[in-house]
């Protein structure tokens, strides 16, 4: 800031519109930080104001004018029209503020005067560029002006304006007249808006604000605001609303004019979501990323770490400046091409050199996009350094692996597109070939398996041929001369001599699957003794124990109904007694293979002990497994048992109460049971 006057007005650098200090005589004597910046037109600083003087017809004015670098709006007092408003703040002692509209270079500027309280020969302005704004006032302007004209040009020219409009009285808000557009976007007839108000349409501001609002149109003739609208259907759109008096019938009303802003909100808010995102992203993501042209521009937190440096050291090197000189040329040519073609890629692996001198081995990948209306270049780098030198080590160990290879128990081939390029002794051994025999036939000889040799029918064959798969792995089944062998075969695509060759292991490993065979074979024999009854070939009491657990668990976990049934043989003593053990035994595997058949693959069914089992029935209410145990009951009272007499059941029903645990659904099962035994058995009982 610089002060020109014996006053100290450093409190108006902090506005960020250009004030000017100006005195009766029409000279600049200071102008805040805001007005330095926008009417600068060179870098040679301001050291003297001059006065200009104009004449024009009967008028003779002073009008201010900068030199020496800055260049601001002046009034040049051509005519009696063109007012001057530290001028009429002079003339009339009465008025403390004088507005005005300027046009300045193409730009439009707001210009308000006021006197200083302290000092009445002592002026200021405020200078708004209001530009941006112009389209919409454009509007509220024709309006005007055509409404002043003629009454019934105004009818004509109101009812044709593009957007809803409203004819509106001053004091009370009620709304006069609506246009189609009015009709159209609201929803309301001509004849409900005459009997409507501002607030109608407005609830969301309270009617004071409202008046407030007409009353700041008609003393400034001109302003704006954004407020929510209810339109009939109940639906809340955004709008921008401008507010104009206008001389309508003989009397002053507000003109307002309304704006559908709603799907310019949504696209902004879109926007800044999507901003948002990419901010998220690009922050938090481990690649580098970055936005140039020629420079850098911008670069998210990764590649500042990766680089060595800080946002603004970055923001003034060139995008090419890490890499090695030799490729400037390269560099330099992709982004001028890509600056001027949309879509634009480029990518290299190369070494850059970071701000602290080490080196990184960097994949770069860019292309061309469109960025604030103009074409820059998005750049992902992707630090490749452990890749690169993980694959020197590979290659630099290679002839130890070669050693190796020669003294395990494994067979080893290494080949191309056209040969074998190395077999060792394991694997001629392991094939029955003399390498004279594998390198006379194709290199993908030893790879022709059909699907019937694999071991496991779920993995899928590798391409037989030198591909760019990465690895490929099964175990599949080699007859040697009738001594059938398992071969467990691994193939890899690796670097030999600067080039791709393939890399197959081929591992005998026929006697550890005949041991996990036998394994398996008696895990399942384990498993069988352990979970199965070996009378009815149905679960056992442990298996039911087990799941009742989790059944219970999941039913409580999710809410779901679950039910359960617990049935016995009736007078099963008395049968026992009177046929003998065998036929008791032939009772309990007959009638548990008839209850089986009755129940879905979803229930689980056991043997609970002696001549009581339980039915476990998942998604299953209490009506449904009421009808399920009265299904049973019949079924076993009508099967004929083959032992001269009828065999009946007596069954428990009880469904899960969700502060239940297995203990209380056991025990009302029981319970349940119990009921149907002293109500005369053959019976299902329920508590």
């Amino acid at each position: 800031m610089k002060t020109y006057a014996t006053k100290d007005y450093s409190a108006f650098d902090k506005l960020l519109c250009p004030i000017l200090a100006i005195n009766a005589n029409f000279n600049v004597i200071f102008l805040n930080k805001t007005a330095e910046e926008v009417y600068k037109t060179d870098n040679n600083c301001i050291n003297k104001f001059e006065e200009n003087s104009k004449t024009a017809g009967s008028l003779s004015c002073k009008c201010y004018k900068i030199s020496h670098g800055y260049d601001i709006p002046c009034y040049e007092l051509k005519s009696e029209e063109i007012r001057c408003p530290i001028k009429e703040l002079k003339e009339n002692k009465d008025i403390n503020v004088s507005n005005v509209i300027h046009n300045h270079k193409g730009y439009l500027y707001k210009v308000e005067a006021f006197r200083d309280d302290s000092d009445s020969q002592l002026f200021f302005e405020s200078h708004t560029n209001i530009t941006e704004f112009i389209s919409e006032i454009d509007i509220v302007k024709k309006a005007k002006e055509k409404a002043e004209s003629s009454e019934k040009r105004i009818e004509t020219f109101f009812e044709n304006i593009p957007v809803p409009t409203f004819i509106i009285d001053i004091e009370s808000g009620v709304i006069v007249n609506a246009n189609k557009k009015a009709v159209e976007f609201y929803g309301y007839s001509k004849e409900e808006f005459k009997n409507m108000t501002v607030r109608d349409i407005n609830p969301f501001i309270s009617d004071n604000d409202l008046k407030n609002y007409r009353k700041q149109a008609l003393k400034e003739g001109l302003n704006h605001n954004f407020f929510k609208h209810r339109l009939k259907n109940g639906d809340i759109k955004d709008v921008e609303s401008f507010f104009a008096t206008v001389n309508y019938n003989g009397k002053t009303y507000i003109l307002r004019i309304v704006v559908d802003i709603t799907e310019k909100k949504i696209l902004e808010d879109k926007l800044k979501e999507s901003e948002e995102t990419f901010r998220i992203i690009s922050e938090n993501i481990p690649i580098g990323i970055d936005i140039h042209k020629e420079k850098f521009i911008y670069a998210n937190p990764a590649l500042l770490n990766m680089l060595g440096c800080t946002q603004e050291e970055l923001k003034g090197k060139f995008s090419w400046e890490f890499f090695s000189s030799e490729y400037y040329k390269e560099l330099q040519e992709s982004i001028e091409k890509g600056l001027s073609d949309i879509g634009h890629k480029y990518s290299r692996t190369d070494k850059i050199i970071k701000k602290s001198g080490e080196e990184l081995w960097i994949y770069l990948f860019a292309v061309s996009v469109r960025y604030k209306g103009e074409i820059v270049r998005v750049a992902s780098w992707t630090d490749i350094t452990e890749q690169v030198n993980l694959r020197k080590s590979l290659e630099q160990e290679r002839n130890i692996f070669k050693v190796l290879i020669e003294n395990i128990n494994s067979g080893i081939a290494l080949y191309d597109k056209d040969k074998l390029l190395y077999v060792n002794s394991a694997l001629l051994d392991l094939l029955g070939l003399t390498k004279e025999e594998l390198i006379a036939g194709s290199p993908f000889d030893i790879f022709r398996i059909d699907e019937t040799q694999l071991y496991s029918s779920s993995i899928s064959l590798f391409n037989m041929h030198h591909t760019d798969e990465f690895s490929s792995h099964f175990i599949y089944k080699y007859d040697k001369a009738g001594n059938i062998r398992y071969i467990d075969l691994f193939r890899t695509k690796v670097t030999y001599n600067g080039g791709d060759a393939g890399l197959a292991i081929f591992t005998d490993v026929t006697d550890q699957l005949l041991r996990e065979q036998n394994m398996l074979i008696e895990k399942d024999k384990y498993k069988e003794l352990s979970e199965i009854d070996s009378l009815t070939g149905i679960y056992n009491r442990r298996s039911m124990d087990l799941k009742l657990t989790e059944l219970l668990n999941l039913a409580k976990r999710y809410e779901r109904p679950f039910s359960i049934i617990m049935f016995d043989i009736d007078r099963f003593k008395n049968i026992n007694d009177s046929c003998g053990h065998d036929t008791d035994d032939t009772i309990l595997k007959d009638l548990a293979k008839l209850v089986k058949k009755e129940l879905r693959n979803t229930d689980f069914f056991a043997r609970y002990g002696g001549e009581e089992f339980m039915v476990l029935a998942p998604e299953t209410p209490i009506e449904t497994a009421l009808e399920l145990a009265e299904r049973l009951r019949l079924k076993v009272q009508n099967h004929d048992f083959k032992i001269g007499e009828r065999v009946t059941i007596s069954l428990g029903v009880a469904s899960l109460i969700f502060s239940d645990n297995e203990a209380d659904l056991l025990k009302r099962v029981d319970l349940g049971l119990y009921k149907a035994k002293n109500a005369g058995r053959n019976l299902v009982g329920v508590v």
